[in-house]
């Protein structure tokens, strides 16, 4: 094999295990144990204080999507 085909092959195999590692150690951020995040398992309850423009709105880095318990786990 020439080198360019061995240098291919080498960062596929990182990139492979860094996923592997990320995929396995990864933790999905947890929901306050609290009276207010306990009321509903309702997204739209969630977006009433962390919506656009609400009192604890999500930061700019928090992705679009509005389907809470996808990403994050509830403290039990």
């Amino acid at each position: 094999m020439n080198r360019r085909v061995i240098v291919v092959l080498l960062s596929m195999l990182v990139l492979a295990s860094l996923l592997v590692i990320f995929t396995v150690t990864h933790q999905r951020p947890k929901v306050p144990a609290d009276a207010d995040h306990l009321k509903s398992d309702d997204p739209r309850a969630c977006l009433s204080c962390h919506g656009r423009g609400a009192a604890h709105a999500r930061t700019k880095n928090h992705p679009l999507n509005d389907q809470c318990w996808e990403c994050h786990e509830r403290v039990r």
